[in-house]
C-alpha cells in the first residue's frame, strides 16, 4: 500500500471516530469509550504505515493532547469523554501538530460555546457538546497539515 493510501485511510479513520463521537455527544452528551478506543487503536496502527509518523511520535502527540485537555477537565471546564477524545485525536498528529490541533480545538470551542449559548435561548438547555469543537478543530488541523 502506498503512503498516500495510508494517509487516506488514517485520516478517514480519524474522521469516522470524530463523526461517531459528535453524533453521540449531540444526542446524549456522552462520548462512548468504545468509539474513542477504536479510534485510538486505529490511529496507533495506522501511524506504523509507510511514510507515517511512527509509534513514538503518535504516542507523544496523544500525550500532548491528553495533558492539555486533562488540565481543562481538572478545572471543570470539560468532561472526561472530551479528554479521551482529544487524546485519541492527538494520536493522529505529531507532538507539534497536536499542540496546533489543541489550539484549533480551543478556538472552535469558543465558537461552539457562543453559538450554543445563542441557541439555548430558544433551544435545549444543558452542557455544550465539546465533541463538536474537537471535531472541528482537529479537522481543520488535518487540513492545515495537508491531508485533505
Amino acid at each position: 500500500m502506498s503512503a498516500l493510501s495510508w494517509d487516506v485511510t488514517r485520516w478517514s479513520a480519524m474522521g469516522l471516530m470524530l463523526l461517531m463521537a459528535v453524533a453521540t455527544d449531540l444526542r446524549h452528551r456522552r462520548i462512548p469509550n468504545r468509539v474513542v478506543l477504536s479510534g485510538a487503536l486505529a490511529g496507533l496502527a495506522l501511524a506504523l504505515g509507510p511514510g507515517q509518523l511512527g509509534l513514538t511520535l503518535s504516542l507523544l502527540g496523544g500525550l500532548v493532547a491528553f495533558s492539555i485537555f486533562l488540565t481543562l477537565h481538572v478545572l471543570g471546564w470539560i468532561g472526561a469523554g472530551d479528554v479521551k477524545l482529544a487524546a485519541a485525536t492527538g494520536l493522529y498528529f505529531s507532538p507539534s501538530q497536536a499542540v496546533q490541533a489543541c489550539l484549533m480545538i480551543l478556538l472552535a470551542g469558543g465558537l461552539v460555546a457562543l453559538l450554543w449559548q445563542a441557541w439555548m435561548r430558544t433551544g435545549p438547555r444543558g452542557q455544550i457538546p465539546y465533541g463538536v469543537a474537537i471535531a472541528l478543530g482537529s479537522g481543520y488541523q488535518a487540513w492545515r497539515v495537508g491531508v485533505f
